[in-house]
């Protein structure tokens, strides 16, 4: 098996050589690296520029794409390999990951989707994310229904295959301007046919990055909402049913909350799309409780 690395910046020029470095220095050599300069204007096209490898394409977008969705579309229709992994220009992977991937796929034959644990920095603060699945085990399996209740998915600590991401429809470049890794991951795990977890961390999240979409993006429509509401019409398991319920409260409740901490008034047309069986009374009332007294401080 070989890999694409996916990896869209846009002014990320600071940040840059961290982490094509993770991936050049990667033990495991048998892999494309794929570069996007999604319309930079910071230096980072000239980074990418004087980058001297073999196994690097260097593509150029001439206007930016929210949350790098079209950036990475770019790269997986340009990839080569049988597996797509994504790192984000200011995060990092550690040097054993594709080894670790390699391995993992040797001994699950039928993956087609792989996630693992990852470190969420901060300065000097360290947390380590996990699967609350079987964590004592090397691997674990789980599904879509586990990922809705744990959110556990991110980015730069997942492999799918090419074919699995390309039938689900790639990144919602057209109609999301965050969330749409969620969105992406949901599609991913709803055609997946085996799905394996790496209890090893083995990627970096740095939340104090530079001009990160998280920070500057605005709370809109969840994303997902119209993936979910599709899954729910093809009759998924009770299980599965109740995951999506539970996922789709906690979005909305989610958008509404930061739009309120940013003082941005609540758009109750927005809040109209939602079904009443779906926008649960309780998150309603929590909302309301927590606009009321943010009027008495």
């Amino acid at each position: 098996m070989s890999f694409s690395v996916i990896v869209p910046v846009h002014n990320k020029g600071v940040h840059l050589e961290r982490s094509i470095n993770s991936i050049l220095n990667q033990t495991e050599k048998n892999f494309e690296l794929i570069i996007i300069n999604d319309a930079s204007t910071d230096g980072s096209a000239e980074i990418i520029e004087n980058l001297k490898d073999s196994r690097i394409l260097k593509l150029n977008r001439s206007t930016p794409g929210p949350g790098g969705y079209a950036a990475r579309n770019m790269g997986i229709e340009a990839s080569t390999r049988e597996w797509i992994c994504f790192l984000d220009a200011d995060d990092e992977w550690d040097d054993s990951l594709l080894y670790n991937l390699k391995t993992c796929i040797s001994q699950n034959g039928n993956a087609e989707f792989i996630a693992w644990d990852w470190l969420k920095v901060r300065g000097d603060e360290k947390v380590r994310v996990t699967l609350p699945i079987d964590d004592q085990q090397e691997y674990s399996l789980f599904s879509l229904t586990d990922f809705l209740l744990n959110r556990m998915v991110w980015t730069g600590a997942v492999a799918i295959k090419k074919e699995v991401i390309k039938t689900a429809g790639m990144f919602p470049y057209d109609r999301c301007k965050r969330g749409g890794d969620l969105d992406t991951w949901i599609r991913c795990l709803w055609k997946s046919k085996c799905n394996i977890w790496i209890h090893k961390a083995l990627s970096i999240y740095y939340t104090d990055s530079v001009n990160m979409v998280t920070k500057t993006t605005i709370s809109d429509f969840p994303c997902t909402y119209l993936t979910l509401e599709n899954l729910l019409k093809q009759s998924p398991s009770p299980q599965l049913a109740s995951a999506i319920k539970k996922f789709q409260n906690s979005s909305i409740y989610s958008v509404l909350d930061r739009n309120i901490k940013a003082g941005k008034a609540i758009d109750y047309k927005l809040m109209s799309k939602f079904k009443p069986s779906i926008l649960a009374s309780n998150f309603i009332l929590k909302l309301h409780v927590k606009r009321f007294l943010s009027f008495l401080n």
